[in-house]
């Protein structure tokens, strides 16, 4: 078995959980089907999973979809479960790749372009932005969010009665919440918090000296080592959670980086075009229409090869 074989299988175990998960749609299994089709590489890879799921009598080869009719909590617990399985049958050739697989193991996920808002047991509310992961552990001494990637918006709640510090986990470092309101991105290349209330304490995951506490309007960049120069935060920048990107004077190219975010497919700008700059709120549940405004306000036109692949260029 071959290396894109590899990646047939963890599409498979992306699929066999999704359609397991409580907000699975009809559309999520049209998806399903067309990706099953389109090659017989997926059939194979997906006829290997559930090889592997029968020889657990706990779990259904019928696609997982008995765990549809559980409660939540066991639900998820199942989806891991699923998940946890394909994994054992795919790492004894492959070797264990801690990032693709600590996503399929997550507590909570959402899509591109999707946003998800949860309300945890000490009432502390999240908002995942799009395309975000994460864990959550609570215990008897703390109380731990890992971000595994993506962005959340973070309200820390009040009713823990027994006072455990709350923080969020990225892969370079620890946040830890002073009773406040900020928000989390992480990037390949470094984490960044955003302040809006309360204040946070921020420290570096190489286990040295290196911290820092930030205050309402202050954002940071950091990664394992150090952290960067202290800059605004503006409370327009947790915009996204109501649906909307606030600009004030953006480069277009960092403009539509930011709406890719939002978008299947490549969404990219032209280099003569990326100076530009654009400001105002702009709906990102519809991004044609966002890219309809570019057309209308700035010398640019879209140009688009497929919906996959859509270009901003000079006119």
């Amino acid at each position: 078995m071959g290396m894109k074989a590899s990646g047939a299988l963890v599409a498979a175990s992306r699929w066999y959980a999704k359609l397991a998960d409580e907000h699975a749609t009809s559309r999520d299994r049209q998806l399903w089907q067309a990706w099953l089709d389109a090659s017989p590489e997926h059939r194979e890879a997906w006829r290997q999973l559930e090889s592997i799921n029968q020889q657990f009598s706990e779990i259904s080869p019928d696609i997982g979809l008995a765990t549809l009719g559980l409660p939540s909590p066991s639900r998820r617990r199942a989806i891991k479960q699923l998940a946890g399985i394909a994994a054992i049958g795919i790492l004894g050739a492959y070797g264990w790749r801690a990032q693709p697989w600590q996503e399929l193991l997550a507590d909570y996920d959402t899509g591109i372009g999707e946003r998800r808002e949860l309300v945890l047991e000490d009432g502390t509310r999240l908002v995942l932005n799009t395309d975000t992961t994460i864990n959550i552990e609570y215990s008897a001494e703390h109380r731990v969010v890992q971000l595994l990637q993506g962005e959340l918006l973070i309200e820390t709640g009040h009713a823990d009665p027994q006072n455990r510090p709350f923080s969020v986990h990225t892969r370079y470092g620890r946040i830890t919440a002073l009773g406040t309101r900020y928000m989390v991105r992480d990037t390949q290349d470094f984490s960044r918090v955003s302040v809006f209330e309360g204040a946070v304490a921020i420290r570096p995951a190489d286990g040295s000296q290196v911290r820092i506490t930030l205050y309402p309007g202050q954002r940071v960049d950091f990664n394992d080592e150090t952290l960067g120069p202290t800059a605004v935060a503006r409370s327009t920048d947790s915009a996204w959670s109501k649906g909307m990107l606030v600009a004030y004077e953006m480069p277009l190219g960092d403009f539509i980086k930011e709406l890719a975010r939002y978008r299947r497919g490549r969404l990219q700008c032209d280099p003569a075009v990326q100076a530009l700059r654009i400001s105002g709120a702009f709906p990102l549940d519809d991004i044609d229409s966002v890219l309809q405004t570019l057309v209308r306000t700035l010398p640019v036109r879209v140009e688009s090869f497929t919906r996959l692949w859509t270009t901003i260029r000079p006119v």
